[in-house]
């Protein structure tokens, strides 16, 4: 998968994941993205919004919707707030397939999660190595 391909792929899912949540079913596919949103930058604007849109319906969501099983596309009937976690995972997973195609380009690793070979953090304030 190329790496425009699979940044539309991360953006869409975790909303698709997002919205199965609020409301109780997943849709066939990944939630449509513009054909047009082709730059990395112009994926993350999108993403962006349509999290900042979801963020206030999540949060406003009580314990017992949130314990409700949601069929996932008839493999799963898990309680609504195991497919968050599985949302991260999903992401997580091809986050890491996108970070494996900088260093073959000859680009540099970010730290995304925690410090990378390429991005290590600071020592913390006041140890004997700063």
């Amino acid at each position: 998968m190329s790496s425009l391909k699979l940044s539309r792929h991360i953006a869409a899912t975790e909303m698709w994941f997002l919205d199965a949540v609020v409301d109780h079913v997943f849709k066939e596919d990944d939630l449509p993205m513009p054909s047009e949103l082709k730059p990395g930058a112009d994926i993350a604007r999108w993403y962006d919004e349509n999290f900042a849109q979801r963020l206030p319906r999540l949060e406003a969501l009580s314990g017992e919707h949130l314990a409700t099983p949601v069929n996932y596309i008839g493999l799963l009937n898990d309680p609504a707030v195991a497919y968050l976690s599985f949302g991260i995972r999903h992401s997580v997973h091809h986050r890491g397939q996108l970070s494996a195609y900088l260093r073959p380009m000859g680009a540099k690793v970010p730290a995304i999660y925690v410090e990378s070979a390429d991005e290590p953090f600071p020592p913390p304030a006041g140890s004997a190595s700063s």
